[in-house]
């Protein structure tokens, strides 16, 4: 997702667009069809546009407020936590994020926030939430709001540990790494949980992309004036 949004964006990209999109396609359908599935069989509104029964312009503005405040607030975390945790590392992590186009930001944004919101939030959130269901629920047979709760931050683990790879810049993975390293990702991960959870995928796509494009211009101009 993150190489077809590249392509898209980036037109000298070196990568077949069709071939690329179309693998895409076929892997977001099929995360599409399962997650908006389970989300329903678990009780969860996943889209924001189904939610309320407003006008769909003042819905598309809530879904874009809250995404732009979800992912401020991501990113100030985010920064706040891997200054606190790996200060003595941030050079090396913050090399690769010093993008000089917008074109770039952009599309491994979109490509991040599509993929990983697709599949951690809207497909593996609600599974974990129907199996947990299955002898933790409600009289009306949905899973119980404890349930919901241990969803979200198994969830949040498995998507912090999905960032683990990260540690090669960071210092290595030594225990005591991989312990930061869960301990930098998983509140951000939360919080897109979260967001997905009582406004829908869309706020939380548009939040974590938000929140890459903010921390990347925030490295990228702090480079800038060193």
């Amino acid at each position: 997702l993150v190489r077809s949004a590249m392509v898209v964006l980036n037109p000298k990209a070196s990568i077949r667009p069709a071939r690329f999109l179309l693998e895409a396609g076929l892997v977001l359908s099929l995360v599409l069809g399962a997650g908006l599935a389970l989300s329903h069989r678990v009780g969860i509104p996943p889209l924001a546009l189904s939610m309320h029964s407003e006008s769909v312009g003042r819905e598309v503005a809530r879904i874009v407020t809250w995404g732009a405040i979800g992912g401020v607030a991501v990113a100030i975390t985010f920064e706040l936590l891997t200054r606190v945790f790996f200060h003595q590392h941030l050079a090396a992590w913050n090399a690769p994020c010093r993008f000089h186009n917008w074109r770039t930001y952009i599309s491994a944004a979109i490509g991040a926030a599509v993929g990983e919101e697709s599949v951690f939030r809207l497909l593996l959130f609600p599974l974990v939430a129907w199996v947990l269901g299955l002898l933790w629920k409600t009289p009306s047979g949905l899973p119980a709001d404890g349930a919901m709760w241990v969803s979200l931050v198994v969830v949040t683990l498995l998507f912090a540990a999905s960032h683990l790879p990260a540690l090669e810049d960071l210092g290595g993975y030594r225990p005591g790494n991989i312990m930061r390293g869960m301990l930098v990702f998983s509140p951000p991960g939360l919080m897109l949980g979260f967001l997905f959870w009582r406004h829908g995928l869309e706020t939380a796509m548009i939040a974590h992309a938000t929140g890459l494009v903010a921390g990347w211009s925030f490295v990228s101009t702090l480079a800038e004036l060193k």
